[in-house]
Parts: C-alpha cells; structure tokens; sequence
C-alpha cells in the first residue's frame, strides 16, 4: 500500500458515489454491498477524474459512504482525503495474472471557492462567465 501525493492535481467528479457491491464466490448468487471489516460502515466506489501534468485518467476510489459530501456530483472540485492505493492480482484466463491498483479514501471533500481561488482555479461566477 502507497500513499498517493493529490497537491497539483485536479479531481472531477465523473461518476457520483455508488454502494460497494460484491459478487458472490459461485457467481449465481446476487451481489452483496461491501461493508468495513473494522468498522461495519458501508462502503462506496466514486469515480474521479484525475488531471495532472498535462494527462488525465479515471480513477475508483472506494470510500465510506458516510465520507461522500452529498455534492459530489458531476463536474464538482473534489479532493481525496488519506488516498491510498494497493496493487493486486487474479488469475485470469488462459494461465495469465489480471493486475490493477485499487484506491482507497478516507473521505472526499469539496473543494469551496476560497479553496480554488488560492489554488488558481477559481472560475468566474454570474456576470463575469459570460465576458
């Protein structure tokens, strides 16, 4: 597990917060929602989009679902709080290993203006867009 470095990038809201959900081992049972094996609360996954050095890319971040500001949607200024990602692996089809990194937040947090202001993102507002 890594902590990940979120000052100088921006985080968009792509998907809103949707509950955890888990496929059963047999693959005939319905899905159960993920719950926090220390703390029983229930999980979420939202999608972010991630702008950083000129790229970005889309990222799952699983968080407490008491942790998503009811906000977050589409298009909003978010910071990830305590991200973390940890690499895994499953085996696949034909012999071959599928890997991938999970994310993991404590919470996410809206940015307000005052907080894109002094990060020089602040966008006009009103009258001024239109300019």
């Amino acid at each position: 597990m890594a902590r990940v470095q979120v000052d100088g990038s921006l985080f968009l809201v792509a998907l809103p917060a949707a509950p955890k959900m888990r496929q059963s081992d047999d693959g005939k049972s319905p899905a159960v929602q993920v719950f926090n094996s220390v703390t029983a609360e229930a999980m979420a996954v939202i999608s972010l989009t991630e702008v950083s050095d000129g790229r970005a890319q889309v990222i799952k971040i699983t968080v407490p679902q008491s942790q998503v500001p009811e906000g977050a949607v589409p298009g909003t200024q978010v910071r990830p709080v305590g991200l973390v990602c940890s690499p895994w692996g499953t085996p696949g089809f034909n012999g071959q290993i599928n890997t991938g990194l999970s994310y993991r937040a404590e919470r996410i947090e809206l940015l307000t203006a005052p907080a894109l202001a002094s990060a020089g993102q602040a966008r006009p507002k009103g009258s001024e867009a239109q300019k």
